[in-house]
């Protein structure tokens, strides 16, 4: 997964405005996530390891770099609940 994929799948899953993001990861302007959404800038490792966190992806993912499972019960402890 892409920065600018990760940055806006995960804006939306949350239904913020890129305003609202970037207020919610203490950057000081809009711009900043319409750049790394449309890949003219990165993201920085703190900030790509806080998406992680708040998708529940597993740190590993984040490490090795390999694209995250996009099943909703990614990182979910009750996996097996029916």
């Amino acid at each position: 997964m892409t920065d600018s994929e990760l940055m806006k799948d995960t804006r939306t899953q949350l239904g913020l405005t890129q305003t609202a993001m970037a207020e919610k990861l203490g950057y000081r302007h809009q711009k900043e996530i319409s750049n790394i959404e449309t890949g003219k800038e990165r993201m920085g490792n703190q900030t790509r390891e806080h998406l992680f966190t708040i998708r529940k992806y597993p740190i590993m993912d984040l490490i090795a770099g390999s694209k995250p499972s996009t099943d909703e019960n990614s990182g979910d402890d009750n996996k097996n609940d029916n």
